[in-house]
């Protein structure tokens, strides 16, 4: 008999046709929407992301207990555990280790929860980088659904991908995270028995006829809404014969005995390639504060460990700012003119603190330093890298003695010359 894991979830985009503002608007609808139906329907809804959990914590407090009260009653399952589902292609390494780091601590504090099967359902593509952080913060599975099929060959529904350091982790890709309102048995029928879901809901030519061990992704996603109570109600009258319907988890799926077949040692590229060369301010904004915000961190734990007193508190919303611009609907360049605004916003604001920061550890350091000699002119230079480095240092400084009183005789002589030679250019404007 097969078995079909339904893992039910609503995706969110917080910034994209919209704002932040209108974004958290959505997940709090979304979230109450979704705990309500928890105290109805024996189902389980899934989602990760830690920045929206934050938001609900924050503006709806009420809601965030009745979710940590799902959560624990097994009814409410945390996914992913990142701080959000960035773009997988340009962001660095140690920006990817920022996300998992940042929402994981979260949602163990709050939760008390370590997911192991990661979700990335709406990133452009998959750098090959990413097995090896993956592995290396204790993750076993991958679930995307992008690149498509016609765009990347996928070996099998379940297959091994391998990183460049040997790391291995297990990785499926679905054709669509998301269901038509009131239309999830439509999606159930055309993947059971051929045929496939776009990835908003329409039918498409891909053959994706289920294993015996299988999932189906579900829910009203796009800009929030996940489950609701008609296709709850259909999913409890749905009686498909040789099929075994379950409620599920992305943990749960990937304990239950699923069939990999073959392997991938390249990145899972490309998909809406176009976006990678739009929103060209975003882009360079986001890598000069992200060179910034690594590098004030480096000179930050030296003038710590020199005795400098460190708050860090502004500097970790610094950090958050900076994984909330490599959204997949930011950094590659694929929102309104209005969310490029906002991200350019929240770029520099990252920028700033990191600036201030840098400044903070640069005086402490650099008050360290012995007193220059007469006629010497102190550079202090920092290096962020664990080597040493041979690089080109620009330096603008003034002379001690300006020869102010020679400049007051040399520039009135100036323009008188310049007056002999041309009459008329100066003699109207410049006062003798």
């Amino acid at each position: 008999m097969k078995r079909l894991h339904l893992i039910c979830n609503a995706h969110i985009d917080p910034i994209w046709q919209w704002t932040w503002d209108e974004g958290i608007s959505a997940t709090i609808s979304t979230f109450k929407s979704a705990a309500d139906l928890c105290d109805e329907f024996d189902y389980i809804f899934c989602h990760g992301e830690s920045l929206l959990y934050e938001a609900i914590e924050k503006h709806a407090p009420e809601l965030f207990e009745r979710i940590r009260a799902h959560v624990k009653s097994g009814k409410w399952v945390i996914t992913g555990g990142w701080y959000l589902q960035p773009d997988c292609l340009m962001p660095s390494g140690e920006t990817f280790v920022r996300h998992i780091a940042v929402g994981k601590k979260y949602f163990m504090e709050r939760f008390g929860v370590e997911p192991t099967v990661t979700t990335n359902f709406d990133s452009f593509g998959h750098s090959i980088g990413l097995v090896q952080i993956l592995a290396k913060n204790g993750y076993s599975g991958y679930m995307a659904c992008r690149p498509y099929p016609t765009q990347f060959e996928y070996p099998s529904r379940f297959f091994v991908w391998r990183g460049p350091d040997g790391s291995e982790i297990t990785f499926t890709e679905s054709s669509s995270y998301n269901s038509r309102l009131g239309h999830v048995t439509d999606k159930i029928d055309m993947e059971l028995f051929g045929g496939g879901m776009s990835m908003l809901g329409s039918p498409s030519a891909a053959d994706t006829r289920l294993d015996d061990v299988d999932y189906i992704l579900w829910g009203v996603g796009n800009h929030g809404g996940g489950p609701s109570r008609k296709d709850l109600c259909d999913i409890e009258e749905l009686n498909i014969e040789g099929v075994e319907i379950v409620h599920s988890t992305p943990e749960a799926l990937f304990a239950d005995g699923i069939k990999v077949g073959g392997e991938v040692e390249v990145s899972l590229v490309t998909c809406m390639p176009g976006c990678y060369s739009s929103m060209a301010r975003v882009k360079q904004a986001f890598r000069r504060c992200e060179s910034l915000f690594y590098s004030t961190e480096r000179m930050l734990a030296i003038a710590s460990q020199s005795g400098m007193k460190v708050d860090y508190t502004a500097f970790r919303e610094a950090e958050k700012r900076l994984l909330l611009s490599t959204f997949h609907d930011i950094l590659p360049g694929s929102c309104v003119e209005d969310a490029e605004r906002e991200a350019l916003t929240i770029i520099s604001a990252a920028e700033k603190t990191a600036r201030d920061y840098r400044s903070q550890a640069l005086l402490y350091l650099s008050m360290c330093e012995k007193v220059a000699g007469e006629g010497e002119f102190p550079v202090f230079a920092f290096n962020y890298q664990p080597y040493e480095l041979r690089a080109t240092c620009k330096v603008e400084f003034m002379l001690a003695d300006q020869n102010w009183a020679r400049l007051r005789i040399i520039i009135p002589w100036c323009l008188m010359q310049w007056e002999e030679k041309f009459p008329h250019s100066l003699s109207r404007r410049i006062p003798r």
